[in-house]
Formats: structure tokens, C-alpha cells, sequence
């Protein structure tokens, strides 16, 4: 689709009609992007393209992608007396939010050890909740509550794989997460 002539105007066109036409990161900006802010709408323009080159029309109602919530009922955080520094935590829960894999949570977490020592129990519930978060993205997963006594899935409407079939292997999985976090004794 994007290699027909002319499939470059028409992505100009739709970008121009969904930006303005303003600058885009100066004063005078105008449009729906100065609404939603330049990350966002960075997102959309990538979701958009990645659509329109899978040969699909980019479906703008729907989240771009699973969102999972996680709720573990224990502080899930870095605190001050393991980094002090309120920017760098800061820093750090954004760059702990834009990780898309287990293999980068595994590098922020030595990142983590290298820089400020041993893991306290919270920073370790952290980084098991952003694991969860990965893992429950793939799975279709909308929300996670979980505590030592129950664990509680909550899936989005269509998800990617049977929701009977994944309970039991994401409980498995899950009671690995909250115990390696501290927050669940051995099995």
C-alpha cells in the first residue's frame, strides 16, 4: 500500500490533518498534537505507519496495546534511602516504564545493583511489577491483583490466547514473581 505513487502525500495529508499545520516542536503549533503532547503523538504517527505497512487501516478508536495494571497490595517503589535523589528515581520509573521486555527489566534491575547496592524488598516488588506488567501484556492481561493469598486476573475482551489456558500457567508464573518479590513464602 505505502509503495503505490502517491502513498507518501496521502500519509502527509492524514499527518497534516491530525498535526495542523504548525511547527512541530515550536511555539506556534497547532492542530490535535499540541493536545495529546509530542510523545504521544509520536506514538500514534508509529502506530499509524506500522499499520498502513502491514497493509492495514490503522484502527485510532482502539489502546494501541495492553496496558496491564498491577496492584501487589505492598509498596512497589524506590526509596529514598536506597536512592535519594528525587530526579534520578524519577529518571529511573520512566525508563522502568518504557520497558518493553523481561530482558530489560533484567539489565535495569543490575543497573540498579551496580549503582546503589542490594535490592530493598520494595525495589524488588518494583521491578516483579514491571515484570508482571510485560508478562500479562502478552497474555492479554488488563489487570493483576495479587498478594500472597490470591491472585486475581482480570483479561481484555478479545485476548490473544485462551484465558482458561493461561490462568494456570500465569498463576505459576505470577507465584514465581511475588515470591522472588518477597511477597509470597516458598511454594
Amino acid at each position: 500500500m505505502m509503495e503505490e505513487l502517491g502513498s507518501g502525500f496521502y500519509l502527509a495529508m492524514h499527518d497534516l490533518e491530525i498535526r495542523g499545520a504548525g511547527e512541530v516542536l515550536g511555539e506556534s503549533q497547532s492542530g490535535e498534537m499540541q493536545e495529546v503532547g509530542f510523545n504521544l503523538y509520536a506514538d500514534m504517527l508509529d502506530h499509524a505507519v506500522r499499520s498502513l505497512k502491514a497493509g492495514r487501516e490503522p484502527d485510532l478508536s482502539q489502546p494501541f496495546e495492553v496496558i496491564t495494571e498491577v496492584n501487589l497490595h505492598f509498596p512497589a517503589l524506590l526509596p529514598t534511602s536506597y536512592c535519594g535523589d528525587v530526579h534520578e528515581r524519577l529518571v529511573l520509573y520512566k525508563r522502568f516504564a518504557n520497558c518493553d521486555s523481561a530482558e530489560r527489566v533484567e539489565a535495569m534491575q543490575e543497573e540498579l545493583v551496580d549503582r546503589f547496592g542490594d535490592l530493598p524488598p520494595a525495589a524488588r516488588a518494583l521491578i516483579e511489577s514491571h515484570r508482571l506488567r510485560i508478562l500479562g501484556r502478552a497474555l492479554g492481561v488488563a489487570r493483576v491483583d495479587a498478594a500472597p493469598e490470591f491472585i486475581q486476573l482480570q483479561f481484555v475482551q478479545h485476548p490473544p490466547l485462551d484465558p482458561a489456558a493461561v490462568r494456570t500457567d500465569a498463576r505459576a508464573e505470577l507465584g514465581g514473581l511475588l515470591q522472588r518479590a518477597g511477597l509470597a513464602g516458598p511454594k
